[in-house]
């Protein structure tokens, strides 16, 4: 894994996922 845009991309897509799950699980 490099630092390319679309690795970028797909690792800030992640991360929103991740967020955004956490978030759910929380409340």
């Amino acid at each position: 894994i490099g630092t390319t845009p679309l690795a970028e991309k797909v690792k800030t897509k992640a991360c929103d996922l991740v967020l955004k799950q956490g978030l759910n699980f929380i409340s």
